[in-house]
């Protein structure tokens, strides 16, 4: 009788996709956008969305799916990584869609952190720190909030910080039943520190795809850098429920895992017909199983897969099961700031060369002319040279936005948190890589010499002179957060 009123529950629930949800999943039907191209009634219209999908406790659903057991903790930090979060992704949006009529054509924004790190840098920008840098963070709420006076649990994970109740995070809902004891904020870390930086330059972009590009298994070299380089800076700066379990209970999680999705998508774009990777290859899950692109990917609610479950099945209609139906990827629209740094670092791939990506029809964007001049330095930057006994193949513009950083924000650094090493699976030796770079030329393992071209550029877009960088001479500081953590400084020994 069980089987029978479940069967009857999820052809219910199918039936009701067929009405509910607003458009297909194929790629053709959305194209996916940076944030900050959206007009502004289009950016209404997906806060709205994201608004009703919390009241609704449909968005609780997508972050008890991410913290499902038998899910992504399976194929975290593996080859299955990339194909789970893109199914996730489809998932999510097929739920927006079918919340109203008006949310039929929303599509997920992505959030272009590369350019807002660029704006930090640029001496032709005002913003002063992380959450003044970035538009995205700023429309989703931002920071300012005080301590949440009871602790916060989602689904069992207990997140601290600041209580933010402004725009999306006013309709935070931890209770699957629906508004009865809601908490209407989410928990976030301080994004507005004066002086703050991403702490991870624009030139990590070109960096990760320098690497993948070389590597024999270029998707999953590209996964691991993306992890180490920025992706798991992001959780661990923004703080607050962002980095522990539940992180996607924070709705910016969609816009930041949006983007990554995309570096998948450009690099397989720029890469040609014949030598173009798949998206999953084959390696070990973390409980042992196999994972290669005819296996079925591991997404469950309450222990049931997603297609099966009655509370999600509709939105994953037509998305498909194993690694290898995810290898299609949303249609994205590469933004200007990205076809820049495309240019100055991968010129084979141009809108002339690659019609496979969808490139903006304006190349204009909010700060454009700020930002395209710092990429120009970057890349006038990759004159210059690295020696040394621990250059870990890191490119000369890496080890020139690393010392801006330390200029910016006078030196001081944050490691990865306890709640990353264990919930992100950073290992101990693992630091994030304007820390690593730094101590490098600290400890006089690397030497950086500036080329002239990289000086006059920088000097031109930051106002700083390479000649004044000082790391090497007065060291830094590594701030770790949280239980069991402190300051380490990191000086030149005297010769």
């Amino acid at each position: 009788m069980r089987l029978l009123v479940r069967a009857l529950m999820l052809a219910l629930a199918v039936a009701a996709a067929a009405t509910t949800t607003a458009a297909p999943t194929d790629a053709a039907a959305r194209v996916r956008k940076n944030w900050e191209q959206l007009s502004s009634p289009q950016q209404t219209l997906y806060l709205d969305a994201v608004g009703a999908a919390m009241r609704s406790g449909r968005h609780l659903l997508f972050t008890k799916i991410y913290m499902d057991a038998g899910g992504l903790e399976r194929v975290h930090a593996t080859c299955g990584a990339p194909a789970w979060y893109r199914k996730w992704l489809w998932g999510y949006e097929n739920m927006l869609r079918s919340l109203d009529e008006s949310f039929a054509a929303v599509t997920l924004p992505y959030w272009n952190f590369f350019h807002d790190s660029a704006k930090r840098l640029s001496s032709k920008s005002t913003c002063g720190d992380m959450q003044g840098c970035s538009a995205f963070l700023t429309a989703f709420g931002g920071s300012a909030g005080e301590d949440f006076a009871t602790p916060f649990a989602i689904d069992g994970e207990f997140a601290a910080g600041n209580c933010v109740k402004q725009g999306v995070a006013q309709f935070a809902c931890t209770d699957a039943s629906g508004a009865q004891h809601c908490e209407k904020c989410i928990p976030r870390g301080d994004w507005d520190i004066d002086k703050s930086t991403f702490e991870f330059g624009a030139s990590a972009f070109p960096e990760v795809m320098r690497h993948a590009g070389k590597s024999a298994t270029p998707i999953e070299t590209l996964r691991q850098s993306m992890d180490t380089r920025f992706h798991w800076n992001l959780h661990n700066l923004l703080g607050g429920v962002y980095e522990t379990r539940a992180a996607a209970f924070d709705p910016i999680f969609v816009g930041h895992y949006t983007m990554v999705d995309l570096a998948y998508h450009m690099f397989q774009g720029c890469s040609k017909n014949e030598s173009r990777p798949a998206l999953t290859g084959t390696c070990s899950a973390g409980d042992g199983s196999a994972v290669s692109p005819s296996a079925t990917i591991p997404m469950l609610l309450e222990g049931t897969a997603v297609e099966d479950h009655p509370s999600t099945a509709p939105y994953f209609a037509g998305v498909g099961t194993t690694y290898a139906d995810l290898e299609p990827s949303a249609k994205y629209e590469i933004d200007p700031f990205l076809e820049t740094l495309l240019k100055e670092f991968y010129p084979s791939c141009s809108r002339a060369t690659t019609p496979a990506l969808h490139w903006a029809e304006s190349v204009v964007m909010p700060d454009t002319n700020v930002t395209a001049g710092f990429a120009h330095a970057m890349a006038q930057c990759s004159k210059s040279t690295l020696t040394g006994t621990n250059t870990n193949d890191e490119a000369p513009f890496t080890a020139v936005t690393c010392e801006l950083m330390a200029r910016a924000q006078n030196g001081v650094f944050t490691n990865f948190s306890a709640p990353i090493r264990s919930k992100f699976q950073a290992p101990a030796h693992v630091l994030p890589s304007c820390i690593d770079v730094l101590a490098a030329l600290v400890t006089d393992t690397m030497q950086l010499t500036v080329s002239a071209e990289c000086k006059d550029a920088i000097l031109q877009e930051t106002g700083e002179n390479t000649a004044s960088f000082a790391t090497k001479t007065n060291g830094f500081a590594v701030v770790t957060r949280g239980r069991g953590g402190g300051i380490k400084y990191l000086k030149a020994k005297k010769s």
